[in-house]
C-alpha cells in the first residue's frame, strides 16, 4: 500500500544556460499503487497481475517536457519569451477484483461477444496527448513625478492534441481478452449496460493578459490586471473568457502590510468530460467552463527581535458552473460558496526553525455538489500542522532533526453506489459515514557528508489507524512506515 513501483517513480532533468537563453529538458514518471480493487472494493494480490507496458495496477503518468526561454533587458523594459513542448502518456490499470461476483460482457464490431471470467479481472485505459505553445511578455517600469510602478503585457498560444486512446480488458491476472482503440465504441454489460465512446481531438487557446502595479502613495499600492482567453474546442465550438483581478495594498510600516483583493478565474470543463460518452451518462451539449470568484483580506506582520513572521488570510469563494453528474448528464449544475481563515506562524532562530499553519473553512451553501449543509464530503473543516527542524551543528556537525505534527477535524463521507457491501463492513448500512478526527506525528533526521545527504524518516510514528475518503468508500491509510534516502550531489 502507498508504494511507487513497477514502474518506479523518477524525475530526470537538464538545465543549460547560454547568455540570455535557457534550455530546460525533463522526463518524469509517477505511479502510485492502488490500494483497493474497484469492482468489489477489496484488497487484491498486486504481484499476480501482469505487467502491461511495464506497469502493474495503478494510475501512471509519463511526461517528456522541453522549454527554450529567452530573457533580456533594454533600458527600463524587460522582455522574455519561451517555447515549450510536452508529450504525455497516461495509463490507468484498474483491478475489478481477484474474484468478482459475476462475469462481464463487452460487445462491439471487433468482439461480438466477449465474456470475462470471474477470476483476476482487470482493464487498462491509455491516453496520449501532445501540447506545444509559446509565450512572450514585456515589463515596463515607469516614473510619474512622485508616483512609480510597472506595466506588464503578454501574449500566449497553446495547441493541445489528444491523438490516441485505447482500452484493454482481461482476466486470470494475465490474459488480455480484448483491445479497442480510438474511435471504436463498445457496450459493457454487467456494469449498467453502458455504451462507451472516447474521441480524440485538437484544441487551441489564444491568450492576452496585462497587469499594472502602481504606487498611488509611498505606502499605498494599486495592483490590477486582466486575462482574455479565446479557445477553439475539438468540435470547433469557440469560448471567450475575460478574467479580471484587482488588489489594494497598504503598508503602515516596514513590518506590516494589509491587502484587499478580488479575482475571477476559470478552468474549462475537462476534455474527457466533453468527449467521453456512455449509454447512461453523456456530456451535456455546450458544456461550459467552471468559474471561481474570490475575495481575500490578507495581512503579513514581521517582528525581527523575536525572529517571528505571521500571515493571515480571510477568504470568501464562490464557485459556479461546476461540472457534475445531474440526471445522467455531465452538466454545469454545481455551485459552491465557502469562507474561511488561513494562518501561519514562523520562528527562525540560529539553530532552530518552527513553522505552523492553521486553516478553518465553512460551507455556506451548495447546489449539486458532493456536500451536505455543513461539510464538503471527505474534506475537514479544520486542519493544523506544526513543523520543527533543529540543527545540531554545535554538537554534531551537519546533523539535523525534524518533526511534524498534523491534526485534522472529523470528516463526512457519502457512501458510493458502486460498492458491494457485506454485514461485516465497518460502515455497512450507513449512507453517510462520519470519519473521526485524527492526529499524525512524523519524525526524522538528516546528515550531510561531503557530496552525500543521508536521511531517515518515520511516518505515522504512533501507528494510528485512520481512513480518508475515496471515490466510493473510505480508504484505509498506511500505518507506521520507515524510509531511508541517500542523495548524491554533483558540483
Amino acid at each position: 500500500m502507498n508504494g511507487y513501483n513497477r514502474k518506479p517513480t523518477y524525475d530526470l532533468g537538464l538545465n543549460y544556460v547560454w547568455n540570455q537563453f535557457k534550455l530546460t529538458l525533463n522526463h518524469r514518471h509517477g505511479k502510485r499503487v492502488s490500494p483497493y480493487s474497484v469492482g468489489i472494493t477489496s484488497m487484491y494480490d498486486y504481484d499476480r497481475y501482469a505487467k502491461i507496458n511495464g506497469n502493474r495496477p495503478g494510475r501512471s503518468t509519463a511526461s517528456t517536457f522541453g522549454v527554450l526561454q529567452y530573457a533580456n533587458t533594454f533600458h527600463n523594459t524587460s522582455v522574455d519569451a519561451s517555447f515549450s513542448v510536452d508529450y504525455e502518456h497516461i495509463s490507468h490499470y484498474v483491478v475489478l477484483g481477484d474474484v468478482t461476483t459475476s462475469p462481464l460482457t463487452i460487445q462491439n464490431e471487433l468482439y461480438p461477444d466477449y465474456v470475462s471470467d470471474t477470476v483476476g479481472v482487470f482493464y487498462v485505459t491509455n491516453w496520449r496527448n501532445l501540447t506545444f505553445g509559446g509565450e512572450v511578455r514585456a515589463l515596463q517600469k515607469y516614473q510619474w513625478g512622485a508616483m512609480s510602478g510597472n506595466f506588464l503585457l503578454g501574449l500566449q498560444y497553446e495547441h493541445f492534441h489528444a491523438f490516441d486512446n485505447s482500452f484493454q480488458m482481461g482476466d486470470h491476472f494475465k490474459h488480455i481478452g480484448m483491445t479497442v482503440s480510438n474511435e471504436d465504441s463498445y457496450t459493457w454489460y454487467g456494469m449498467g449496460d453502458r455504451l462507451y465512446f472516447v474521441q480524440n481531438g485538437v484544441e487551441q487557446n489564444f491568450s492576452a493578459y496585462s497587469q499594472i502595479k502602481h504606487y498611488l502613495f509611498p505606502r499605498l499600492i494599486l495592483n490590477g490586471g486582466f486575462r482574455y482567453d479565446r479557445k477553439i474546442r475539438y468540435d470547433r465550438e469557440k469560448l471567450n473568457e475575460f478574467s479580471p483581478r484587482l488588489s489594494l495594498i497598504y503598508l503602515p510600516n516596514d513590518r506590516w502590510n494589509v491587502k484587499l483583493s478580488y479575482a475571477r478565474s476559470f478552468v474549462d470543463a475537462p476534455f474527457t468530460s466533453r468527449t467521453f460518452s456512455w449509454h447512461h451518462l453523456l456530456p451535456e451539449e455546450g458544456l461550459q467552463p467552471q468559474h471561481l470568484d474570490s475575495w481575500q483580506l490578507s495581512s503579513n506582520w514581521r517582528y525581527e527581535p523575536w525572529h517571528l513572521e505571521y500571515d493571515a488570510n480571510l477568504f470568501y469563494t464562490h464557485v459556479t458552473d461546476l461540472v457534475q453528474v445531474v440526471e445522467n448528464l455531465f452538466s454545469n449544475g454545481g455551485n459552491l460558496r465557502m469562507m474561511g481563515l488561513e494562518q501561519s506562524l514562523t520562528f527562525q532562530f540560529p539553530h532552530l526553525w518552527i513553522h505552523g499553519n492553521l486553516t478553518y473553512q465553512h460551507l455556506l451553501n451548495q447546489t449539486d455538489y458532493t456536500a451536505n449543509d455543513t461539510y464538503v464530503y471527505s474534506v475537514p473543516n479544520f486542519l493544523m500542522n506544526w513543523v520543527a527542524e533543529q540543527d545540531l551543528s554545535p554538537w554534531v556537525k551537519q546533523l539535523r532533526l525534524h518533526a511534524k505534527c498534523s491534526t485534522y477535524s472529523k470528516q463526512y463521507f457519502k457512501y458510493g453506489w458502486s460498492v458491494f457491501h457485506g454485514p461485516d463492513d465497518w460502515c455497512f448500512g450507513r449512507d453517510l459515514v462520519r470519519m473521526p478526527a485524527y492526529a499524525l506525528v512524523d519524525v526524522g533526521l538528516r546528515y550531510s557528508w561531503h557530496w552525500f545527504d543521508f536521511q531517515f524518516d518515520c511516518k505515522n510514528l504512533f501507528d494510528h489507524t485512520y481512513r480518508l475518503g475515496g471515490s466510493s468508500v473510505p480508504i484505509l491509510q498506511p500505518g507506521r512506515s520507515w524510509l531511508g534516502t541517500v542523495r548524491f550531489r554533483i558540483r
